[in-house]
């Protein structure tokens, strides 16, 4: 293998490959996690009851906290979880069968 003096017009080259890289990481990660939320609310639609719904939607897809769903719905925050964690039960037993 061959040495290769860094030189400014190198590094430019090097951080644009870089850049690129993961720029093309950032796209790819983005679409699994896209696909990823569509599954989700397909499963969601077939098994899970109203209110573990709006639970797992309020936290994964608008990214509230636990104490946050309590207080807008006036419910306690270990019953969000607790409702959050059996619908996660059911979305895995669904995904078994599938």
């Amino acid at each position: 293998m061959k040495n290769i003096p860094l030189t400014h017009e190198n590094q430019d080259y090097l951080f644009y490959i870089m850049d690129s890289s993961s720029k093309m990481q950032m796209n790819t990660n983005e679409k699994q996690i896209e696909k990823m939320k569509q599954s989700l609310k397909i499963a969601m639609e077939v098994g899970l009851t109203e209110r573990q719904k709006l639970l797992i939607e309020k936290y994964y897809f608008e990214g509230k906290t636990m104490r946050e769903i309590g207080e807008e719905l006036g419910i306690a925050k270990s019953t969000v979880s607790l409702t959050i964690k059996r619908a996660k039960e059911k979305l895995e037993k669904i995904k078994n069968i599938i």
